[in-house]
């Protein structure tokens, strides 16, 4: 499990918002008990996305969020959707393997499909995965193969790279508040507990009768001790001006963020 952000300082030492944030819409604080059919728990782009493609169900949807939607590891993130989150298909069984590529290019047609109808700065690009050690590749090619996924091989200067072709980069918080139009939010909005078909705050309840958590750390004590799974990594991101832009988008092969 991967939560990270982005996190930029400029010459003061001061954090700074990312490149993609702009001042959007705001929605309301909840203020009083509610009753709804599906209580989505998380405003980032996992769980704006959910309600989305809910809201034709002819349910009440309703999300909250802690603190402002997009504001969290969503617009921080490194805005890119791949199916080459690191060298992980040699380490998975063929039958797991083929169904994450064919879930993860679903997914990014279907990104392709909501550019048709919103302006989110979708982009289509190459992604790479790169390397100085062609035997840190190799395996993970020989998995490509056996999976007859189509895929790169480059050499550039010292680095080997293999890559997947028309994958994209996004504008997060642009296409959050695309789809957020016309859903029921609650903004600074924080649920401390969940028991029995209820979510609560410090002041109110919210009944439901199905409840999604689509927050970026466990807020539950569930089965699999989630929370005492996750550890910190920490990196580092330099913003250059003035130069010029990559044509494509590149991971070292065993950096710390997929």
């Amino acid at each position: 499990m991967y939560i990270f952000f982005i996190l930029i300082k400029n010459n003061n030492g001061d954090y700074m918002n990312t490149i993609w944030y702009q001042p959007y819409k705001t929605y309301p604080t909840l203020k009083n008990n509610l009753t709804t059919d599906i209580l989505i728990i998380g405003g980032g782009l996992t769980g704006i996305l959910t309600a989305y493609f809910l809201k034709d169900t002819n349910k009440k949807i309703t999300i909250v969020e802690a603190r402002h939607i997009g504001q969290g590891s969503t617009g921080h993130a490194t805005a890119k959707v791949t199916s080459q989150h690191g060298l992980i298909y040699h380490k998975l069984s063929k039958k797991k393997a083929q169904l994450y590529y064919q879930a993860m290019q679903y997914s990014l047609n279907q990104y392709i499909d909501l550019s048709k109808k919103y302006d989110f700065d979708l982009e289509i690009k190459d992604h790479y995965i790169f390397s100085k050690n062609i035997s840190e590749l190799e395996a993970e090619i020989n998995a490509y193969k056996k999976l007859k996924i189509p895929y790169l091989f480059k050499k550039y200067q010292n680095n080997y790279m293999i890559g997947f072709k028309n994958q994209l980069q996004i504008n997060p918080l642009k296409l959050i508040h695309c789809l957020a139009q016309n859903l029921n939010i609650y903004e600074n909005t924080r649920i401390i507990k969940i028991e029995n078909h209820s979510a609560y705050t410090h002041q109110y309840k919210i009944k439901a009768n199905m409840i999604i958590v689509a927050t970026h750390y466990p807020i539950l004590k569930i089965k699999g001790l989630y929370p005492l799974k996750l550890y910190q990594q920490k990196s580092a991101i330099i913003a250059y001006k003035n130069i010029k832009p990559l044509d494509n988008m590149y991971l070292e092969a065993y950096g710390p963020f997929p």
